[in-house]
């Protein structure tokens, strides 16, 4: 059991060294990590593990590599506020939104169909105070 968890350590050791030549160190611990749970759950990996374990890596960075391009293509097409970069960025603008709508709902109704109008609809004063049939000095504000 000993030789083994050396043999491991050696292993884990080389592979490292490997993937930091390729990427930074933090992308290159996550790729080895990744290549060693593969090793693991591989019923019959091949006796020259080295050689595919570094193969392994080599097509994990690839696959990050894309998915790093394809992220930052769909920013650009969709433009800087459209993709969420990170699960605590999302959550804090669905919190925002919750906390907008309780806001909206706790106005009062005329106060209320400005805001929805003026700030969701996009509309001018001028045009809410049409729609509501209002004085536009009631609307402005």
């Amino acid at each position: 059991m000993e030789s083994a968890t050396a043999s491991l350590k050696l292993e884990s050791m080389v592979l490292r060294r490997f993937a930091r030549g390729l990427v930074s160190p933090q992308d290159a611990e996550d790729a080895v990590q990744d290549a060693m749970l593969k090793a693991v759950a591989e019923p019959q990996a091949p006796r020259a593990r080295e050689p595919w374990l570094k193969q392994v890596i080599r097509n994990g960075l690839r696959g990050r590599a894309r998915r790093a391009m394809a992220w930052e293509r769909a920013r650009v097409r969709l433009g800087p506020d459209a993709v969420q970069t990170s699960p605590s960025e999302a959550l804090e603008s669905a919190e925002l939104a919750e906390a907008i709508s309780d806001a909206l709902e706790a106005l009062p109704e005329p106060f209320r169909e400005v805001v929805v109008q003026r700030f969701y609809g996009d509309c001018t004063t001028r045009e809410i105070a049409a729609s509501l049939e209002r004085p536009h000095g009631t609307v402005r504000w």
